[in-house]
């Protein structure tokens, strides 16, 4: 009976390691660790970078493309002399030219900490860098309008350098 007992211990003892056992590393073949999930972007990051605004520009040319750019700053410095160039190495937002009519509508997406933007062009015939403030995702500007409501403000003095209009001949 005491043989019977321990056989008996016995057998349960291996069938509890048997069944505890890995079954796959009996054949061979490790069962494959699933991979640890990984976590996307929103749940560390939860806010955008960027933004999209509708851009609306007429410059009110007929027949006249015109090539302009975005920048999150002025592009432009005023050096002793007096004279308004564009910086060297600024880079601009956004760059695009208008159809024939001079204006341009779309979508740009910027920096989502964008406020302000300066529109840009070196083009003849445009006023240039135009400080402009995002209003509901939109920034617009025209050109005639801009001058009309600036004409009464400002006033041209050209000083007399043309010596060839009293020279005679």
């Amino acid at each position: 009976m005491k043989d019977l007992t321990k056989c008996v211990l016995i057998t349960a003892t291996l069938f509890v390691l048997y069944s505890c056992m890995d079954k796959n590393g009996l054949n061979g073949a490790p069962e494959p660790t699933p991979e640890p999930e990984k976590p996307s972007v929103e749940d560390y990051f939860d806010f955008n970078t960027m933004q999209t605004i509708k851009v609306n520009i007429d410059y009110g040319f007929n027949d006249y493309l015109v090539l302009f750019e975005l920048f999150d700053e002025n592009p432009t410095e005023e050096p002793e002399d007096g004279s308004i160039i564009k910086k060297e190495n600024i880079k601009g937002l956004f760059k695009a030219s208008t159809d024939k009519s001079g204006r341009f509508s779309g979508n740009v997406t910027i920096p989502a900490r964008t406020e302000k933007i300066w529109l840009y062009s070196d083009y003849l015939g445009t006023v240039s860098p135009i400080e402009l403030t995002i209003k509901d995702k939109s920034i617009s500007f025209n050109q005639n309008d801009y001058i009309a409501s600036h004409r009464d403000r400002t006033r041209a003095v050209t000083p007399v350098l043309n010596t060839l209009m009293n020279t005679r001949y």
